[in-house]
């Protein structure tokens, strides 16, 4: 008899625990899930205007690709002391390890541009 009951009771516990899915998919209201973000045009907007700010970053076109990192390239800075940010860089030492961490950092922020407008590019 007590079988009985133990198999009602596995069956009934089988037969509520595969509906549990959705309610175990809890998303942060501090997130937007991808799926979700593309839903709507405002979605899309969201999303241009996202890659925007990634590129108005300083390591993009927010400092390094306008007035920093390009123009010491272009020797529009007076860099004769070597205690210049920008000393190595308008000497084109670009095996020095401040000119490598800004390639990186550029090269870092436009790549995150690029990932971001790939998510939305098949859409």
């Amino acid at each position: 008899m007590k079988l009985k009951y133990l198999i009602w009771l596995f069956i009934a516990a089988s037969l509520t625990g595969m509906g549990c899915k959705k309610w175990l998919d809890v998303s942060p209201k501090t997130q937007l899930r991808e799926r979700d973000l593309f839903e709507t045009e405002e979605g899309f907007k969201d999303a241009v205007i996202g890659v925007y700010q990634l590129l108005s970053d300083k390591n993009a076109y927010g400092q390094n690709l306008t007035m920093g990192f390009a123009d010491a390239l272009a020797q529009r800075y007076n860099t004769l002391s070597t205690n210049h940010m920008f000393y190595a860089a308008a000497r084109y030492q670009y095996t020095n390890a401040a000119v490598k961490t800004y390639i990186k950092e550029i090269w870092g922020a436009l790549y995150a541009g690029i990932a971001n407008v790939t998510t939305f590019w098949g859409r």
